[in-house]
């Protein structure tokens, strides 16, 4: 169900940009309802998101931006998986290079991977 409404929010962004006008749109939510369930939604997305037809518009492309927060007793820490489904071959690569926007400190970034793989990596035992 969430997949469809990300699909109707794309179109809501969409229907944002002016016709005369080239636009990106971008759809942010949190990740938190688990691996396996995000893991599932992200795919759901992509199937939605990748056959929503946007020829009659000028929009460029739409990245959809994964973000999840970890809390920590004194500290805290984002990560985030960005999806783009784009018109333009390396849409996001036209875009400055820049850590998270929502970090304080410096962010590493690793790239070809999703946060949530991570997470799992991070919790199998060596």
């Amino acid at each position: 169900m969430r997949s469809k409404h990300f699909k109707s929010l794309v179109n809501d962004g969409v229907n944002q940009i002016p016709p005369d006008r080239a636009g990106v749109v971008h759809v942010w939510y949190e990740t938190r309802d688990g691996i396996e369930i995000e893991e599932l939604r992200r795919d759901k997305n992509v199937d939605q998101i990748s056959a929503y037809d946007a020829s009659d518009t000028s929009v460029l492309g739409v990245f959809v931006h994964a973000v999840n927060y970890y809390p920590f007793e004194d500290n805290y820490e984002w990560a985030e998986t960005v999806q783009d489904f784009a018109r333009v071959p390396h849409l996001m690569g036209l875009f400055p290079r820049q850590t998270l926007m929502l970090a304080s400190d410096a962010t590493d970034e690793v790239e070809d991977i999703t946060h949530w793989e991570q997470d799992k990596a991070a919790k199998s035992p060596l």
